[in-house]
This record gives structure tokens, C-alpha cells and sequence, in this order.
């Protein structure tokens, strides 16, 4: 069987998630979803998070996790409660044996939509690659997931 990855953009009120199996031609989208992280306080939100990231890891079995890296644009707030959404997911990982493989999003927007794209245009490519219409925050996890594929799964792994 080919290696299972899961592929996350990280949040504090949603995330997306995309479990892929990685074949040779090319990725095979197993799961993709847009997560509502529930909770009226942040804190709540974040277990939110690591409780989805645990339901998927124990459904499917994944042998590392993809993530965005390093975005520090807008509001120091949201910059911020990123940044939190992401420790999460490294923690959950850690405890979780997984290795953990990070791209910038100029990588991630390179691999699926060939340079500099917006937000639309990611989805549209990740509609193009899956044929599956994806909300904004599952299609940018799928797009991770394919940045993961193209890159052999190397990148900065922890």
C-alpha cells in the first residue's frame, strides 16, 4: 500500500484537512474537509483542532503530516492564532510518532497553480487536479498535500 498523508491548514476557526494516499502519478484524494472549530474561546477552538487532527490520524492512519509554514502576513492577531493553530498540530504529531513536513506558501502556490496565485486560483487548480469542488480552507490542505507529493515528501521535516 502507498504511504497516507495528512495534509493541514491550520486555523483557529477552521481548518482544512485532506487525508491523500501518495501514488506514483499522482496523488489520490482519500478525504478532504473544511473544519468548523467549535468553541466560543480560543483555547476551546485549539482542542478543537487537536481533537479533529486525532480523529483523522486514528481513522486513517497517516505516516507523517503537511503543513503551511511560516505565513506572517495581515493582522499580528490572526498572524498570531495561526501560529497557535500550527503548534498544535506539531504537538499533536509529536505525540503522535509523525513527522511532520512544512512548505511556504509561495512553494505550495508554485506546485499547484504554477506561480504567484490567489486564494481563487488555488482552488480552481485544486478543482482541476481532484475534480472536486473543495471549500477554501480543504482545498488549500489538498494543495499542501500536493506540494508534499511533488516534492517527494522532502522538505523540512521535524
Amino acid at each position: 500500500m502507498n504511504e497516507v498523508i495528512l495534509a493541514v491548514d491550520s486555523g483557529t476557526h477552521e481548518a482544512g484537512l485532506a487525508i491523500m494516499e501518495m501514488r506514483k502519478d499522482k496523488p489520490l484524494l482519500i478525504d478532504a474537509r473544511q473544519q468548523r472549530l467549535k468553541g466560543s474561546t480560543l483555547q476551546r477552538r485549539l482542542v478543537s483542532l487537536e481533537i479533529a487532527l486525532a480523529g483523522m490520524i486514528e481513522l486513517y492512519h497517516p505516516v507523517a503530516i503537511a503543513l503551511e509554514d511560516g505565513f506572517a502576513g495581515g493582522f499580528a492577531t490572526a498572524t498570531i492564532g495561526t501560529a497557535m493553530g500550527r503548534a498544535i498540530v506539531l504537538l499533536v504529531a509529536e505525540h503522535n510518532g509523525l513527522k511532520v513536513f512544512k512548505y511556504t506558501p509561495k512553494e505550495i502556490k508554485q506546485t499547484v497553480a504554477k506561480g504567484g496565485a490567489s486564494k481563487k486560483q488555488v482552488q480552481d487548480a485544486v478543482r482541476m487536479l481532484t475534480g472536486q469542488q473543495l471549500a477554501e480552507d480543504a482545498a488549500d490542505a489538498v494543495a499542501i498535500g500536493y506540494t508534499y507529493w511533488s516534492k517527494g515528501g522532502m522538505a523540512i521535516a521535524n
